[in-house]
């Protein structure tokens, strides 16, 4: 399968799942049969793929753009004044895990026997606790 123009918006189309395969077929004066034929065929799908790959770096992206902010605000709300959390121990404990997660540190909770408290299980990379 030769790969045209048409290939390429009748797959931002699908990946977009905005409207249906029907639409698309009147809208490319194609059968919808044309369409299900080009979605097997792997020339489609590397296209498919490769909006995939481009949306997830954009979203990557973002997501860098706002880390070093986010990471400000998650030690902000572990701050204390006299001795106290200046937010819920709850708010806490999540920014304190979140942090330790952002930085390649697996945690998992566990209930502590009886108590009602929950605790944190701190792992190091290899999956051994730290």
């Amino acid at each position: 399968m030769k790969v045209t123009q048409r290939h390429r918006d009748i797959a931002k189309l699908i990946w977009e799942d905005k409207i249906t395969q029907g639409e698309m077929a009147k809208q490319f004066n194609i059968s919808q049969d044309t369409i299900s034929l080009w979605k097997r065929e792997p020339e489609f799908q590397a296209l498919l793929d490769e909006l995939d790959k481009e949306a997830q770096a954009s979203a990557r992206r973002v997501l860098l753009k706002y880390s070093e902010r986010a990471s400000k605000v998650l030690v902000k709300l572990t701050e204390e004044k006299d001795g106290n959390f200046l937010h819920g121990e709850e708010t806490v404990r999540k920014s304190a895990v979140d942090i330790l997660e952002a930085g390649g540190v697996k945690s998992t909770e566990a209930s502590e026997s009886g108590s009602g408290r929950n605790i944190i299980i701190i792992r190091n990379g290899n999956g051994n606790k730290a």
